[in-house]
């Protein structure tokens, strides 16, 4: 090829082949692998620098949110405060919070469950001694169409679980004594104890009429559990049906949850007298003496 026929370089490529460069005067007098290992240190020192700036300025923002707050601050409210006031991007800030960027940007939803909340309080005031599986009943009964698990996990978290140990002071609203007008209205029944010659105890169960006074059944045993209790009355309703309400104290065979299952199916409202005021269910207290006289006279003994 003729090197006259050589195609001329245009102007830009001939200034950038003779006009020296700003690095290669600043490498003048270097080997080549010297002018690279310098590059790469002045490119490294740049990152470093780099870092250093952001690292600085992280750490003043995190001193100016401790300073305005005056204690440990809240990751997730400090997020937008650092990156407002330094512009820093929500990447760092949230490095600088520690705190994840999804949690930053989490927004906490709506409790769906709050009027459910405010139903299990209520209950729960009302009736201390009672746990979750009873409230549950109760909440069902009103027509809550929920899962135990449910109760059961909103009960706990209004920590309203009563610890090992330790209970809460039974609290019952005061009940007037008001004589009912029809026998089936309300039924008082509460326990007898007593013990028998050597020296072993035995409880009699009364229920009576609250208008005429007539003993509706008793029944006698060494020990009488709540599944006893709901036989017993069981059997009263086969024979004579059941009243309104049944007045009874505040006893483990009272408030039990089979006994608050079978009121439930039988529509029968139990109604509690006050922890340590027996006379508001005078009336089977009164039951109960005559019965212990009774059973003293008839054994042949002067009263």
């Amino acid at each position: 090829m003729n090197p006259a026929s050589k195609p001329k370089p245009y102007a830009a490529d001939w200034a950038s082949q003779t006009a020296p460069s700003a690095t290669g005067a600043a490498h003048a007098g270097l080997e080549v692998n010297e002018a690279k290992r310098l590059r790469s240190l002045e490119k490294e020192n740049a990152q470093l620098k780099k870092l250093l700036a952001e690292k600085v300025v992280e750490n003043e923002a995190m001193r100016d949110v401790l300073s305005r707050s005056g204690k440990a601050c809240r990751p997730k409210t400090d997020c937008g405060a650092l990156s407002a006031s330094f512009s820093l991007s929500e990447r760092r800030a949230c490095r600088s919070a520690g705190i994840s960027r999804t949690g930053c940007r989490c927004q906490k939803k709506p409790d769906k469950h709050g009027l459910l909340r405010t139903q299990i309080r209520e209950l729960a005031a009302r009736r201390p001694r009672y746990g979750y599986r009873i409230l549950h009943d109760l909440l069902r009964r009103k027509g809550w169409t929920i899962g135990r698990k449910l109760v059961r996990r909103l009960y706990r978290e209004e920590k309203l679980q009563i610890p090992a140990g330790k209970h809460k002071k039974l609290v019952r609203p005061r009940m007037p004594i008001a004589v009912p007008q029809a026998p089936k209205v309300r039924w008082p029944m509460d326990f007898a104890s007593d013990q028998l010659i050597h020296g072993r105890r035995f409880r009699i169960l009364n229920t009576a009429y609250d208008c005429c006074r007539e003993v509706v059944g008793q029944m006698a045993a060494f020990s009488i559990t709540s599944t006893q209790v709901v036989r017993f009355l069981d059997q009263i309703k086969e024979a004579r049906g059941l009243p309104e309400a049944v007045v009874c104290d505040n006893g483990p065979e009272f408030t039990s949850r089979l006994m608050q299952r079978w009121s439930m199916e039988n529509r029968l409202k139990l109604s509690f007298i006050q922890p340590g005021k027996p006379t508001q269910n005078a009336f089977i207290e009164s039951l109960n003496g005559t019965t212990a006289m009774n059973a003293l006279i008839s054994a042949g003994l002067r009263i």
